[in-house]
């Protein structure tokens, strides 16, 4: 009797690792939402610094890429729901008093593992985003007036299910690299999980001929 329940037990303890992982209970961040938070919150931190809301701003985007669009949009609803008067790029009626010029970006997204479960999985990932920016004001001459490189970075740790919950794949650059050593993905994984699933098989027909 106590054997048997000792294999009840077993199977339930692998089939719970296999099946389920672990919940967070805190709400994640987003990738998008970190990123708004470095890059799009600190050029508005800068502008409130050196500029009145008075004044006519014309945004121009040096870095035509995804990131650089998402970036554009991002800043310039911003600036528009904290009451800054923008005007477009290429308006030939009035080019604003300065102009904001986003001129470069680099990101980085990267998942490092932190710790394996009963089947050699990672449990916990430490997620680093980094970003290097720069952005310039003008004059109504063209002449700067400000410039800023920027290398922001975040970290923390999440599970594994989140991973996918903190990505949108709408937006490519948002989706992070798993950082995992191949040797455990390509030969300890499957090696676990075949010898895994044969265990419960034979606790499964051991516990039927036994009842």
């Amino acid at each position: 009797m106590i054997n048997q329940t000792y294999k009840i037990s077993l199977v339930f303890l692998l089939l719970s690792s296999f099946l389920f992982q672990e919940s967070a209970f805190a709400q994640v961040k987003t990738n998008l939402s970190i990123l708004h938070d470095l890059m799009v919150c600190t050029v508005i931190t800068t502008l409130d610094s050196v500029l009145s809301k008075q004044a006519d701003l014309q945004i121009v985007l040096n870095e035509k890429s995804e990131a650089g669009y998402w970036w554009l949009e991002n800043l310039r609803e911003s600036l528009l729901n904290r009451n800054f008067r923008l005007y477009e790029a290429d308006s030939n009626k009035n080019k604003g008093n300065v102009k904001l010029v986003l001129n470069r970006i680099h990101l980085i997204i990267r998942y490092y593992p932190e710790g394996k479960d009963l089947l050699f999985r990672t449990k916990k990932y430490r997620r680093e985003i980094m970003t290097v920016f720069s952005y310039f004001l003008k004059d109504r001459n063209d002449a700067v007036i400000l410039s800023r490189q920027k290398n922001l970075f975040y970290n923390d740790k999440i599970s594994r299910s989140e991973i996918k919950k903190v990505e949108n794949q709408i937006y490519s650059f948002s989706v992070g690299t798993k950082m995992e050593s191949k040797f455990v993905k390509v030969l300890i994984e499957p090696f676990v999980v075949t010898v895994t699933t044969a265990v419960v098989v034979y606790l499964f027909y051991t516990l039927r001929s036994g009842s």
